[in-house]
């Protein structure tokens, strides 16, 4: 079943957040951090596979901060599985300009 965001935040699985330019900052040098530490020699598959889950995680906790929600509650995970289809262009843009 296709969920909206509304109907997450009518469920509690979101409510509404107000980002900034700095909490955007530090999820992008989590993502970058991440991305690096899943290629490190040595590192198991598991948890090269756990890193790199956690990069797409921030980054769709991104996406959800520019659309003015953050998880929240069990299953906070799963309310990041929204489809990429529901983010308006017009946030995307927001974040384009914030020079993040």
């Amino acid at each position: 079943m296709k969920m909206s965001l509304k109907q997450l935040l009518s469920q509690g699985r979101l409510k509404p957040h107000r980002t900034s330019k700095e909490e955007i900052r530090n999820l992008l040098k989590i993502i970058k951090r991440d991305i690096k530490d899943s290629n490190l020699k040595g590192l198991s598959p598991d948890r090269k596979f756990a890193t790199a889950y956690n990069a797409v995680l921030q980054t769709a906790t991104i996406l959800l901060y520019c659309e003015g929600y953050k998880p929240h509650g069990i299953g906070h995970h799963l309310s990041r599985k929204i489809p990429l289809t529901q983010w308006r262009s017009r946030k995307i843009a927001w974040f384009n300009k914030t020079n993040v």
